[in-house]
Order: structure tokens, then sequence, then C-alpha cells
């Protein structure tokens, strides 16, 4: 009788919530496929869930300098590169991605933040 997860289930959620933390929504995101998630192949995606923020951005114009201007050109390089194989998986997200890319980015919303200058920046 088991009394609760498994070594080894802890160790997978371990590695998966490091490479996810780096998404700056990863605490409040409800989207099952995360493009920073390693296992993202073994998640299930159904027709009326979330799609990743983040992955709806990266479709839109101009996407590749509004992650830079917000300090988040790393993110940006990771989606970019699972997205082909993520849309090519699952075609409502595929379909999500393609309605996103018409549309405006959310980011824009907000002004990147304002970067402070260190007192040695100022000599």
């Amino acid at each position: 009788m088991k009394n609760g997860p498994s070594l080894k289930s802890l160790k997978v959620k371990v590695v998966i919530k490091l490479k996810n933390e780096r998404c700056p929504k990863y605490e409040k995101c409800s989207a099952p496929i995360c493009p920073l998630d390693p296992n993202w192949e073994r998640a299930s995606h159904l027709q009326h869930e979330r799609v990743c923020f983040f992955l709806c951005e990266v479709q839109k114009s101009n996407s590749e300098s509004v992650f830079r201007d917000r300090g988040l050109g790393e993110l940006y390089k990771l989606i970019v590169e699972a997205t082909p194989a993520i849309s090519t998986r699952w075609a409502t997200i595929k379909k999500a991605l393609a309605s996103a890319a018409l549309t405006n980015s959310r980011m824009l919303r907000k002004p990147p933040p304002i970067k402070s200058f260190s007192s040695n920046e100022e000599k």
C-alpha cells in the first residue's frame, strides 16, 4: 500500500518545476501544454483548454523585440523552438496560434519595466 507519491514521480515534478519556473506566469498558469516543460509531448490538450499566453504572444508581429524589451529574450527563443512541434501535434493549438497572430500583443498593454541605474553607472 502506497502512502504517497513515489520518489521517481517527485524527482520528475521537481525537474519540470525547475524548467517551468523560468516562465513569469508559471505560478498562475492553467495551460496544460507548456513549451518549457521537457515532457510536454506526454501531456494532453482538449479543445477548449487554455493555450500558453507566451506561445500565443510569440505569434504576433514584432514579438521578438517585445520579448527582448521586457528581458524575456531567452524565453522567446525557447518557445519559438518548441512551437512547430506543438502546433503539429495539436490542431486546436495550431488554430489558436493562427488566431493569435491576427491580434495585437497583450504584452504591449503594459510598458516594459524601467531599468534602474546603479551609482556606478552615474560616474
